[in-house]
């Protein structure tokens, strides 16, 4: 995914929470109690604080706030490399002795970690990012990696990985950091601590840099935290914690082994010297929460907590709600796979008088939709088994009012068999619609052709003799088939829905296959992909359910617009694909220049991401001329020029043969210029498409393969240097699959093989000309169009993209 498209996503998914009322709100009140907050006129009971402790309200806290703002008034302005507001000192041996260690008091968690990473972190370390780790540790570490600073990524608390990146770097590397979170901020889950104390005997080089955010306060002797309450501290682990949230003031702090750490961060930290300090009234504040949570009024608000957290949990067991989070953090997820059964269920809990807030993407994949909520000690009880009651009778209706269903829930969160089995018993409802007939085949001869050609006329890659050579090539159902390797396996699936009537509705095609995760990414991260594939060759890569097939291009789905139940036929195809999720790791609908936009509304309700894909190109009858001076003069001025200047002189000397029948020797020859082709494509990266598919294709009734011999009087060889395989059908010509010899490129050798293909359209009389993705501006040059082409996407699992783009700015 493209930056840009990842800002569009965030826009759109951010607007739709606010158009329904569960975004970017204000309350109304004049005074706030810390258990109900107004929001338009209604009283919400607030589960959405993350002040845990309730201490906001503390009247000893807000005693602080008043002194210090008499004693040193608003603020204290000046970098803390000048000089410091005296409250800090204070501040930092209140810290020091709540914890059992050196304190750094910094002006947020965030900037503590832009303070404490670039100081610690040196030019031959590694940084291991857990893909979960808080957004503001991976900020901070990008500023690492742009200064050349190796970073990388692994599956969530996935240790054995964690074990192996320690294995390959731990002779290349001095220091190997481990950035993770001490209670994940979503899912409300621990790090595994103890496995790694054990990491860090074992790996003299395994360094943890862990935030403690969401579980300082809260929890520990004196609210230290849970992570400075399972592990001693040494000089290979820093803790950062946050004076926000349950500690209710203002700040972050980062917890040392020894005071040399401290020194060099409080005086190299790069946001402890320009940014601004916190200022007294918060300082103020800080001091006095540190207080109570040294004399034991925090330990009393500790176990209150823990009893709300635990009805919470209990409630929901015997409610049988599809609670994913750590029962014993009072940070709760109720998951409902679609975004709009997100946004419909957080609506219905402020009907009911509850404020929750809505976990959604890009915090979490977007088929990770869920309610988020919190707890915190300004609750009743009742408030609590009120909510757990409210979440249950509503989440059926929520579920299924929005086109989702307890199945999807179980796949999207990959539940267990006792959590799923209570589950579907409780809340999996029959839906009642008309049943449409959903038809599914496995090859193109047991579908019914007349009606396949109907929906698809002429289109040559929907043809069914061009469909029968890629099934003879990769599916393994294919009559007398040989054993196929893994990425050149595909599962084919033909699919019609009919209504009650035998009326075709929708048709269209998918196979299952297994892509490079990178194959549509920009072309300079492949090229850092591809290095990795020269030690793991199937790394980033993954089987997808895609509309088509690698080697197709265009128009794939057939929709009746015009029948009644072509949405509900939509839905259907997409329950049908939903089905396959715990097979693949994302769902792909491609290929769309034109889309209807009811059909549109219902791609974007299921929780597929729009995304623009590479342009298409097409050269229509009027750039098809008589001749090739009447060809140049149709084209923009500066591509009239260039084609004179730079691709005809050479072209003139050319030599171009048209093939339609290849031996084995010819045959070889076009599959190893077209693996020069394959390994240097990056535009589109995918794995090489084996020999057997070319012979399968030169044998059609339509296709043939022009030879471009470059400067033939020169004789610089007796093999074309350029090919391509073309199909004719109808009056349309496409360009399939280029081979080139790269030792002649200085030639322009694929320019001229662009100017052929127009040439050979020409000879055909062909009204279009297909060129298919990537190339543009060669394409535009000898006056194709480019059409915008959109996919709409849905992964199952964000690792991968995340991780790769790790790797899009690392230098090595």
């Amino acid at each position: 995914m493209s930056k840009q498209t990842f800002i569009d996503t965030v826009d759109d998914i951010f607007t739709r929470a606010k158009k329904a009322g569960i975004f970017h709100l204000s309350p109304d009140d004049e005074f706030l109690n810390g258990r109900i907050i107004t929001i338009d006129s209604k009283p919400l009971v607030n589960f959405g604080s993350c002040s845990y402790l309730a201490l906001e309200k503390n009247e000893f806290i807000i005693d602080g706030i008043v002194q210090a703002a008499k004693q040193f008034g608003s603020q204290f302005s000046s970098s803390r490399a000048y000089v410091s507001c005296p409250l800090y000192d204070e501040l930092e041996q209140l810290l020091q002795k709540l914890s059992g260690y050196p304190s750094l008091v910094t002006p947020s968690t965030t900037l503590g970690h832009f303070s404490s990473l670039p100081t610690l972190v040196s030019q031959n370390d590694l940084v291991i990012l857990d893909h979960q780790v808080h957004a503001s540790v991976q900020s901070a570490v990008r500023q690492l990696r742009a200064t050349g600073i190796q970073t990388t990524m692994i599956e969530h608390s996935n240790l054995e990985e964690l074990e192996q990146k320690l294995n390959q770097f731990r002779h290349h590397k001095e220091k190997i950091w481990y950035c993770l979170d001490g209670v994940y901020s979503m899912y409300g889950d621990f790090a595994p601590l103890t496995e790694l104390v054990l990491l860090q005997q074992k790996y003299s080089q395994l360094n943890l840099y862990i935030d403690d955010a969401h579980g300082f306060s809260w929890t520990g002797e004196f609210g230290k935290g849970y992570v400075l309450s399972q592990l001693a501290l040494n000089e290979r682990i820093v803790v950062a914690a946050s004076l926000n949230k349950a500690f209710a003031a203002s700040g972050g702090v980062l917890f040392f082994a020894n005071e040399e750490q401290k020194r060099k961060v409080r005086t190299c930290g790069g946001t402890l010297i320009f940014s601004g300090p916190i200022q007294p009234p918060m300082l103020g504040a800080a001091i006095n929460s540190a207080k109570l949570h040294l004399n034991g009024e925090v330990g009393k608000r500790q176990k209150k907590l823990a009893i709300l957290t635990k009805i919470c949990s209990d409630q929901f067991k015997q409610l049988s709600l599809p609670d994913i989070s750590n029962p014993s953090t009072p940070i709760f997820y109720i998951a409902t796979s679609l975004l709009d059964s997100g946004f419909e269920l957080v609506n219905k809990m402020m009907q009911k008088g509850k404020y929750v807030n809505i976990g959604l993407y890009p915090a979490v994949p977007i088929a990770n939709t869920g309610v988020r909520f919190t707890l915190n000690t300004h609750l009743h009880e009742q408030d609590v088994r009120d909510l757990c009651l409210d979440l249950a009778n509503a989440y059926s209706e929520s579920l299924y009012s929005k086109g989702a269903n307890v199945n999807q829930v179980i796949d999207a969160f990959n539940l267990n068999t006792d959590q799923s089995t209570s589950f579907k018993k409780r809340y999996q409802q029959e839906v009642k619609t008309k049943k449409l007939k959903i038809e599914i085949q496995d090859s193109i001869h047991k579908v019914d052709q007349v009606a396949w050609s109907k929906c698809f006329g002429d289109d040559s890659f929907l043809h069914v003799n061009y469909l029968d050579a890629l099934e003879k090539t990769f599916s393994q159902n294919y009559p007398n088939q040989k054993q196929l390797e893994k990425d050149n396996t595909w599962q084919f699936y033909y699919v019609s829905i009919f209504d009650q009537n035998n009326q075709l509705i929708l048709a269209t095609m998918f196979t299952r296959c297994f892509m490079k995760d990178d194959m549509l990414l920009e072309k300079m991260l492949s090229e850092k992909v591809e290095a990795v594939r020269q030690q793991t060759s199937q790394a980033f890569s993954s089987y997808v359910l895609m509309m088509g097939t690698l080697i197709t291009e265009g128009s794939h789905l057939f929709v009746d617009t015009n029948h009644a139940e072509f949405k509900h036929a939509v839905l259907q195809l997409i329950e049908w694909m939903k089905s396959h999720s715990k097979e693949v790791s994302g769902l792909i609908l491609r290929d769309f220049i034109e889309i209807n936009e009811q059909v549109e509304s219902v791609f974007m309700e299921q929780g597929f991401i729009k995304t623009q894909g590479l342009d298409n190109h097409k050269l229509d009858a009027g750039m098809i001329s008589s001749d090739i001076d009447a060809w140049q003069m149709q084209l923009k001025p500066k591509y009239r020029y260039f084609q004179r200047a730079y691709v005809l002189p050479h072209y003139q000397k050319n030599t171009v043969n048209v093939c339609e029948n290849y031996d084995s020797q010819q045959l070889e020859h076009f599959y190893q210029l077209y693996l020069n082709v394959q390994r240097k494509a990056r535009e589109i990266n995918t794995y090489a498409l084996p020999k057997a598919l070319f012979d399968h294709l030169i044998q059609l009734e339509n296709s043939e393969i022009l030879e471009v011999y470059i400067d033939s009087e020169a004789k610089l060889s007796t093999k074309p240097q350029a090919m391509v395989l073309c199909l004719k059908q109808g009056a349309d010509y496409y360009g399939v699959v280029a081979a080139i010899d790269y030792a002649f490129i200085e030639r322009a050798v694929y320019r001229q093989m662009l100017v052929a293909i127009v040439d050979r359209a020409r000879e055909l009389n062909s009204n279009q000309i297909h060129l298919g993705f990537g190339a543009s501006l060669e394409k535009k040059r000898i006056g194709a169009k480019a059409f915008n082409n959109f996919l709409y996407v849905q992964q199952f699992q964000h690792f991968s993209f995340e991780a790769m783009n790790e790797m899009s700015s690392d230098k090595h």
